[in-house]
């Protein structure tokens, strides 16, 4: 099926709605394209963003938030990933871990659409 890194791709090139024009067998093939050479932990990784991010859906999305808000979430995740790491918790790490990097990815993203503006 197909992954969260197709999604991406299709996003940040700005071809997502080609990419929700496609059907299933046609959205597999470009994502076994897509998937080639992509390393394992990239994959998983980007799989437990998109998980903690579908977790969270019900609080809407970040295409309004200020990026000083955004940065002060990011600031919070950074100080819970440093505590699971003191911690060892390795599930803890990786989950802050990805909190960590969807703060990241909202700032990048927010800030990529004020540039277009």
């Amino acid at each position: 099926m197909f992954n969260t890194i197709s999604n991406q791709v299709f996003y940040t090139l700005g071809l997502y709605d080609i990419w929700n024009m496609l059907d299933n067998q046609q959205k597999e093939t470009l994502t076994e394209a897509i998937n080639i050479g992509i390393d394992e932990g990239i994959k998983q990784f980007a799989n437990q963003m998109e998980f903690k991010l579908k977790r969270n859906d019900y609080k809407g999305g970040w295409d309004e938030c200020d990026i000083h808000f955004l940065l002060k979430f990011l600031k919070r995740e950074v100080a819970e990933l440093e505590k699971s790491i003191s911690f060892g918790n390795k599930s803890d790490v990786i989950k802050e871990a990805a909190d960590v990097a969807n703060f990241a990815m909202m700032i990048a993203d927010i800030s990529r659409e004020e540039k277009l503006r």
